[in-house]
């Protein structure tokens, strides 16, 4: 080989490596902050797990047994924090009440409540859906009528199981 093909094959076998050197942490970081698991009460059967990003809302939407009206409930996960419920939406004035909430302006309430597990209990989960990064999950059918459905966030790093 010629002395300008000897460098340009180093030079392009150098860049190689540098390439996946820092390729590798760039595609670690570039990884779910934390996974949403769906799981099933008492058997804990893990029925979705999902990829959440720090600081990105992710919903509840569903028909209020009693009032019969739409809510939306939004959380967000904070990394080194935890999960917050940070809005709630609804048309009714009635779930306000019954949830001890007062909006900040009409069908909704901003606020910040650092939470645990979710732990979703409903005769019929037909009207329920979890909406996390665009990705629409229906409830119906994942879990039981009276059984309740756990909605967990594993952070660290940690896989999904």
């Amino acid at each position: 080989m010629d002395r300008g093909k000897k460098s340009a094959a180093r030079f392009a076998s150098i860049g190689l490596w540098l390439f996946l050197l820092l390729a590798g942490p760039v595609t670690a970081a570039a990884g779910p902050d934390a996974w949403l698991v769906l799981a099933t009460d008492g058997s804990e059967r893990v029925v979705a797990c999902l990829p959440l990003q720090s600081g990105e809302p992710f919903h509840l939407e569903y028909i209020d047994s009693i009032y019969l009206q739409p809510v939306r409930e939004s959380f967000v996960v904070e990394q080194g924090e935890g999960l917050f419920i940070i809005r709630v939406e609804t048309p009714s004035v009635g779930v306000f009440e019954y949830l001890g909430l007062i909006p900040d302006e009409p069908g909704k309430v901003r606020l910040r409540r650092k939470l645990g597990d979710i732990r979703l209990l409903s005769s019929d989960y037909r009207t329920h859906r979890l909406t996390v990064s665009g990705t629409d999950i229906r409830l119906k059918g994942l879990g039981l009528g009276g059984v309740p459905l756990i909605v967990s966030v594993l952070t660290d790093r940690q896989s999904c199981p």
